[in-house]
């Protein structure tokens, strides 16, 4: 009886999505109803009425469960058995439904055709140079990183350090104190900020654990560095990945280009220390861009599954990186779909079934880890945060950072503009391009030139055998234009940052094109041609390496406001304001909050420029 029903691969899927969805049910009838136990008294406690009166609607009303506030265990209870139930209706449905769709998915892998002349190095096969070079600019990267370790702590690094990944110590206007601990729990869905990267705030917590467990260190105590160890190293295997992607197109003086630009990029060095999600980010897009890659050339499972779960982690680092996640797929299934069109072959069906079967499957963990974040982040977007228009200079402000890690316009070049006093041109013209001219040229001219001339090799390059590549860059490069676009119809605030994406995206584009130019000039026999590719390649960092440099009168990108302020009982120490609460994080690792200190604004105002 039981060989009859795994006698086919429909059964047999169709058996195990089902136990699995009986599980969840099951789940569903044990645990307790969003409407029942500590979940019911917390809402009756926040309507300030009765258990009895409590409607059953209330907790599937996002709006409404965000404006009570009613603490991570009841969102919790609430929302894993809301995610719980969404995805044992989904697993019922694809058992129910195995006849149609396994057979798509399990037809024979449908390969680009005609992409042999991009060879995709396989990993055991790069030149050992290759492999020594990389090291060397791994170290070259640890060396511009580790220093900074230990540096002041930042806006959003609090707010995570004391709702996420330590907890803080609260002393009321009594002088009563009390310990407020930062669980796992907190770590995984706690969002009441709406600013909770769950991926590094799991990482975050490990760390200080072991740093605790190793040192003996009180509970209430945190390492600055140990906080910053899961962002370091994330920054450092990024470096790594971009060079990866590189490699596996082909492409061996772009890959050392690439690896050696995100060594020394100067907002890549910043979001590879700041504890924060993007430097996770930085690291997953070339490994989403290279499964992409592999998955339209080869049509193999562990590529479409490498795809979706790089994409996964991206949203579960960066909630903001859904853009990034939404364009991939909708470009992917875009083109698998025109190549259908195209070809008439209804082969082409398999690696689009393929492609969305990964993604349901990704997207049933998720929606078990997200529920409870919604109505928290719903309504902090929602009614907490303002919208502020972005100005024209923005754009110029964004792409400064994104190109050359510079910031430009500067703090007072804002005030001048929002003031009026100057005109965007006068302030491009006369303050940047006459005082920065190489900067002005490489950000407006170079850069911008460089990708253009990227894409064009790697959608013609080869009789066009790359254009697998170039679509998979393309891609991601036009994700930040569609969240640009969407930012502009909804009430979300925006800063440039929130496009961390298209740092890596940026950087390879830079790289190949840069690649191309200065190939032909190092594969020359003579050395007059070799040293002036190489003489190209260090002109080119040298413009980078200079925008990190420091000295007194002098901030670079990275150690701009960095050093932790002296304090004058000895302690170094960094204060916020949020709400009526006084926060401070001390640099021998202290986290407090002075309750009731100020009066407590309605609005929390959120810039969308430089300033």
């Amino acid at each position: 009886m039981f060989e009859k029903l795994i006698s086919t691969r429909p059964r047999c899927c169709a058996l195990i999505l089902g136990a699995i969805s009986a599980l969840c049910f099951l789940f569903v009838v044990l645990a307790n109803a969003p409407w029942e136990g500590p979940a019911l008294r917390t809402v009756a406690k926040a309507m300030e009425v009765p258990k009895e009166e409590v409607p059953r609607s209330v907790f599937f009303d996002v709006k409404s469960l965000g404006e009570y506030r009613i603490g991570v265990d009841a969102y919790v209870q609430i929302g894993v058995w809301q995610g719980v139930l969404a995805v044992g209706v989904i697993l019922l449905l694809a058992a129910l439904t195995v006849r149609w769709w396994v057979p798509m998915v399990m037809r024979p892998a449908c390969r680009w055709h005609g992409v042999e002349g991009v060879t995709g190095v396989a990993l055991w096969q790069v030149k050992r140079i290759d492999l020594v070079l990389l090291l060397v600019l791994v170290g070259v990267a640890t060396a511009y990183r580790a220093p900074h370790l230990d540096r002041m702590i930042y806006f959003d690094e609090q707010d995570n350090l004391r709702r996420n990944f330590h907890g803080h110590l609260e002393i009321r206007t009594d002088g009563t104190e009390r310990w407020r601990e930062a669980r796992w729990k907190d770590a995984l869905w706690e969002n009441m900020l709406g600013n909770n990267p769950i991926l590094l705030s799991l990482a975050t917590q490990s760390s200080l654990r072991i740093w605790r467990w190793a040192t003996g260190t009180d509970r209430q105590r945190f390492n600055v560095v140990a906080l910053r160890v899961p962002v370091f190293l994330a920054g450092i295997g990024a470096v790594v990945t971009v060079w990866w992607l590189m490699q596996i197109w082909g492409l061996r003086v772009g890959a050392a280009i690439a690896a050696g630009l995100a060594a020394i990029h100067p907002m890549h060095i910043d979001y590879s220390l700041q504890a924060r999600g993007y430097a996770f980010v930085l690291l997953l897009v070339p490994l989403a861009l290279g499964f992409a890659w592999m998955a339209l050339r080869h049509d193999r499972w562990r590529y479409w599954w490498g795809f979706a779960i790089s994409v996964l982690l991206c949203l579960l680092s960066y909630p903001g990186s859904m853009h990034f996640a939404f364009v991939m797929n909708a470009g992917l299934f875009a083109l698998l779909g025109w190549r259908w069109w195209r070809s008439r072959d209804k082969a082409w069906s398999g690696p689009i079934s393929r492609l969305f079967a990964v993604n349901v499957a990704v997207a049933l963990p998720f929606i078990v880890v997200i529920a409870p974040h919604v109505p928290q982040a719903s309504y902090i977007f929602r009614e907490i945060f303002e919208l502020i228009e972005l100005e024209p200079y923005w754009f110029f402000y964004a792409w400064s950072q994104y190109s050359t890690g510079t910031s430009f316009p500067s703090p007072g070049d804002v005030r001048d503009l929002k003031a009026g006093t100057v005109s965007l041109g006068e302030v491009l013209v006369s303050r940047f391009a006459a005082m920065e001219p190489i900067l002005a040229g490489m950000q407006w001219l170079l850069l911008p030139g460089l990708i253009i001339a990227g894409m064009a090799w790697l959608v013609r390059g080869r009789q066009g055998k790359g254009a697998p590549a170039a679509w998979v860059l393309g891609f991601a490069l036009v994700a930040p234009l569609v969240a640009l676009v969407h930012q502009q119809f909804t009430s979300l605030y925006f800063y440039y940052w929130y496009l961390s994406y298209l740092l890596p995206a940026a950087i390879v584009g830079i790289a190949v094109g840069l690649g191309k130019v200065v190939e032909p000039m190092i594969k020359e026999r003579g050395v007059w041609p070799r040293l002036g590719g190489l003489a190209v390649i260090a002109v080119f960092f040298a413009v980078f390496g200079w925008q990190t440099q420091y000295w007194t009168g002098r901030n670079g990108r990275v150690a701009q406001n960095s050093e932790w302020p002296a304090a004058e009982n000895g302690v170094s120490a960094v204060e916020f304001k949020r709400g009526d609460s006084r926060w401070i994080a001390t640099r021998d690792g202290q986290s407090i909050c002075y309750r009731d200190v100020y009066e407590a604004g309605s609005r929390i105002r959120a810039g969308r420029g430089g300033d």
